[in-house]
């Protein structure tokens, strides 16, 4: 088996490619490392000037060593092992949004230390109980959350009253499992996709919306040399790989409006929604 890849080393090749100084650099991208990051180590401590940090698609499952990043706002950890938010108390005074979708967490235990949260992304994670949910009311700036595809979302969706009930919980929220995505490349199911697109489209036009997609970016690889964009996730499905820059959000749904603004287009939308790493 590969051994994993250290912070250390993956340090090196971020800083060999990117031409900067990790420890005076304010953003440091070291995400989708090839063997895959297990750990954090200390080498993280020499980031003092880090704003924001990206760490997701490794295999992470415990967070540490962020004492010395003083200055972070930005943590992105989507697409790890992670089961628990021990760890984050270290960034609590300073961090601004927390990027933890695609993990294993099924407590919130610990999130009320992030004292200045204003954004969390947790998508897809084990979270089952509202008594888990309230904990969210803690967090007195937190107005942005996408919380879609955790069993107690999924199971109020269901019942068609998720939006309601999430929102007389959180009162304070102005968005609610807005569709959002970062600009680094990684790949997206087409089982995730459905997932979403199920809520905003219906189940034929989704279909075909799904098929043109598919040729769309076959002849988007055939045409430059049949070349993949490598990335990883766990749900599974045809995997499809998209080099795009974002657009628009697909979707909006605020506490003001609702199931608010949906783009005509279901083409655009979906050009949107299968495109860089998704923080949700």
């Amino acid at each position: 088996m590969a051994k994993s890849t250290t912070v250390k080393e993956a340090l090196a090749k971020w800083e060999e490619k990117s031409g900067e100084k990790a420890n005076e650099a304010k953003a440091i991208k070291l995400y989708s490392q090839i063997p895959p990051i297990e750990k954090m180590d200390a080498s993280l401590s020499t980031l003092t000037n880090c704003e924001k940090l990206s760490l997701s698609t490794n295999c992470i499952e415990k967070i540490s060593n962020l004492n010395g990043l003083k200055n972070l706002k930005i943590l992105s950890l989507g697409r790890n092992n992670i089961k628990s938010l021990s760890g984050l108390e270290a960034v609590g005074d300073t961090l601004e949004e927390l990027w933890i979708s695609y993990n294993l967490i099924e407590k919130l235990k610990g999130i009320q230390s992030l004292k200045n949260l204003k954004v969390l992304y947790m998508s897809n994670n084990l979270v089952k109980e509202w008594s888990e949910f309230v904990r969210l009311a803690e967090l007195p700036y937190l107005t942005d959350l996408v919380f879609v595809g955790n069993p107690v979302e999924e199971k109020h969706s269901a019942e068609g009253n998720w939006m309601d009930e999430a929102i007389k919980r959180l009162p304070l929220l102005k968005k609610l499992d807005v569709a959002a995505f970062e600009e680094e490349t990684t790949i997206l199911a087409v089982g995730d996709l459905k997932a979403l697109l199920g809520k905003v489209l219906g189940k034929q036009e989704m279909e075909g919306t799904l098929r043109s997609a598919q040729m769309n970016a076959y002849a988007g690889e055939r045409d430059s040399g049949g070349a993949r964009a490598k990335g990883e996730t766990r749900r599974s499905g045809v995997r499809q790989g998209v080099q795009e820059k974002v657009g628009p959000r697909p979707t909006r749904m605020s506490v003001q409006g609702g199931q608010g603004d949906v783009e005509s287009s279901s083409s655009s939308r979906l050009s949107h929604l299968v495109s860089s790493e998704p923080l949700c």
